[in-house]
């Protein structure tokens, strides 16, 4: 259940790429994270059924 949760440096370093390095937020980017923490909500919500 912890699996998604460990990719969450994704958007520590995206944050951290726009906020310091000033890099620009690409959409390859930001749909990316969105599959990853829908992922992690799917799963939290399926262990919860059993």
């Amino acid at each position: 259940m912890l699996g998604p949760i460990g990719y969450s440096w994704i958007l520590f370093a995206t944050a951290l790429g726009v906020a310091v390095f000033g890099e620009p937020l690409r959409l390859a980017t930001v749909f990316g994270a969105g599959l990853i923490v829908a992922g992690g909500i799917w799963v939290a919500a399926d262990r919860g059924d059993r």
